[in-house]
């Protein structure tokens, strides 16, 4: 993992252990830049998933941290036109994206 991705996850209130487990979860976070996550995070507070919300969010699911931004948007677009709440729908399913 990227020195700068795992300084950003320490900030986040992360352990280095909680870390690790992520990483175990999701191997590709070892390839995932920081710019990256950002850019996922700043999708899903886009489509009203609060910025408060997300290391709970990726806690459950680091996936969500390694997904491109393109295709993180169209998944979200689909739950949009089903009129379904994106908070709600991520928080009661962190790996329906």
């Amino acid at each position: 993992m990227q020195k700068d991705l795992e300084n950003f996850l320490l900030q986040m209130k992360f352990t280095k252990n909680e870390i690790e487990d992520m990483k175990n979860i999701a191997p590709t976070l070892d390839v995932t830049t920081l710019k990256e996550v950002k850019g996922v995070m700043r999708v899903l507070s886009c489509y009203g998933f609060p910025k408060e919300d997300l290391p709970d969010l990726f806690c459950q699911n680091p996936n969500v941290m390694t997904m491109d931004e393109n295709v993180l948007m169209n998944e979200l677009d689909k739950l949009i036109l089903q009129k379904i709440d994106i908070e709600e729908y991520l928080k009661n399913n962190p790996f329906a994206i």
